[in-house]
């Protein structure tokens, strides 16, 4: 579920997620790190509306930069399952989605709470959450407001001038990563007004998307406060997306993809790989959860099993 949840929404939400998972005791504590550390996705909203649409007027764009940042995050999840050795928290024995469900209908609040309890309670947490990650954001944008009027980033270029020389990095696309180690989306916007070409700046957002920025960083920090979580493996995650994203992006754009997945229209143009691939991959997810949902409630109704009593 919350996998699933990391790919709809963003960040801080399965932090959250994974925090009440572990209070609860659904999960062992290596099992909620690992977990908190590859699910930590960016919204698809904000990459595919804000980047792609806003930022490059290119919605073409948005899939693969969207698919780049789920897939190296989730390889980052098989390489911390392959280093772990912990044992799984309880094995299976029953159909997952049955359990699942059998679980929300043990552990449903409705048994001992109103609607109207509910709703204000949600409500309450949700102002709550939204305040402390508005408080975040605001905080390192006023950290990346000062430090551009103290001249401190103008510094930094100074330092890597020579190096920018040597590799013909433009100063915008530096100075936008360095923003973006604070502020992705600051960063991500000065990186999109950089006069390098397109390949650059993929590469510059999809490093600074894995990294997901000092500010994002403590809005996750701050949800585990109340728990027994350690940030470790996240950081952990963080540093290794970065490369395994950056080398995902290199061959996504230096394989003629355009060519071997292209299709043709009757108008003679072709539709790019990236509009359709997503579309595609879109329906099957939602075709695939579909199936499942459907295909677990028919086992429920034919064992009469009731939810909520």
């Amino acid at each position: 579920f919350i996998l699933a949840v990391s790919y709809l929404s963003g960040f801080p939400l399965c932090a959250i997620l994974c925090n009440k998972l572990r209070r609860e005791n659904q999960c062992t504590k290596d099992e909620g790190e690992r977990l908190l550390a590859f699910t930590s996705n960016a919204s698809p909203l904000f990459m595919l509306g804000a980047i792609s649409m806003a930022m490059y007027q290119n919605p073409a764009l948005g899939p693969i930069i969207a698919g780049i940042h789920y897939l190296s995050n989730f390889i980052c999840g098989l390489i911390l399952k392959a280093f772990s050795s912990s044992k799984p928290f309880a094995a299976q024995k029953y159909h997952i989605m049955l359990e699942a469900l059998r679980a929300f209908a043990t552990s449903s609040h409705l048994r001992t709470k109103n609607f109207g309890q509910l709703l204000g309670e949600t409500v309450r947490n949700a102002t709550l959450t939204l305040l402390s990650v508005g408080g975040f954001i605001t905080f390192f944008s006023v950290i990346v407001g000062i430090f551009q009027e103290a001249g401190i980033f103008n510094l930094l270029l100074n330092l890597f001038s020579p190096l920018m020389a040597l590799f013909n990095i433009d100063a915008v696309l530096l100075q936008g990563i360095f923003i973006g180690f604070f502020e992705i989306t600051i960063g991500i916007q000065m990186l999109s007004q950089s006069s390098s070409n397109l390949l650059a700046q993929i590469l510059g957002i999809e490093a600074l998307l894995a990294w997901n920025g000092l500010a994002i960083q403590a809005q996750i920090a701050g949800m585990l406060t109340d728990s027994d979580l350690r940030t470790r493996k996240y950081y952990l995650a963080r540093l290794l997306q970065i490369p395994i994203s950056m080398l995902i992006t290199l061959l996504v754009f230096l394989l003629p993809l355009e060519d071997i997945f292209a299709v043709p229209t009757a108008a003679g143009t072709a539709i790019s790989p990236l509009a359709w691939g997503g579309a595609v991959a879109l329906l099957s997810i939602i075709l695939f959860l579909g199936f499942g949902l459907g295909h677990t409630l028919l086992k429920i109704a034919r064992k009469k099993i009731i939810i909520i009593r």
